[in-house]
């Protein structure tokens, strides 16, 4: 008995193993991490991903046992909901008409505790870098820029 279970675990173990083994650095530096600062680190890992790459490698860490049901919003979801507003941002990179649109949209998520009218007025001005936008900024809000840096790349 005592030897099945300790087969059993032994197993699961290296099932796990080759799960991270083969996620990309990011996601595997974030399992060295505790607490808040891991949930952080693998929502930034994941949210960096294309949406299907990461949807599959959480499915698979879930799985694999290694995480549970998602710990706050799935950022799938954050990134398609607020996807047209994402792709108008960076369209108003060449259209300033469509900033005077967007602007009244950025004040009211501003009001409900969204941080991405100064990152969304950076990126018009020509501002690029991705660690100089997100400073300061949560894991939702890191993810939403980084998505629309994501859509200018394209």
């Amino acid at each position: 008995m005592v030897a099945d279970e300790k087969r059993r675990r032994d197993e699961e173990r290296q099932r796990q193993d080759a799960v991270l083994a083969a996620a990309p650095a990011a996601v595997r530096a974030a399992f060295e991490l505790e607490g808040d600062e891991f949930n952080a680190a693998l929502l930034e890992a994941l949210a960096e991903m294309p949406e299907a790459e990461a949807t599959a490698l959480r499915q698979r860490l879930r799985e694999a046992g290694l995480i549970q049901g998602s710990a706050g919003p799935d950022m799938t979801q954050v990134l398609q909901k607020f996807e047209p507003l994402l792709q108008g941002i960076a369209a108003a990179v060449k259209d300033e008409g469509l900033r005077a649109q967007i602007e009244p949209v950025l004040a009211d998520l501003e009001q409900k505790g969204w941080r991405l009218t100064e990152a969304a007025h950076r990126i018009w001005a020509g501002e690029r870098d991705a660690e100089a936008l997100t400073a300061g900024l949560d894991t939702q809000d890191t993810a939403l820029v980084r998505r629309v840096l994501e859509l200018l790349d394209q």
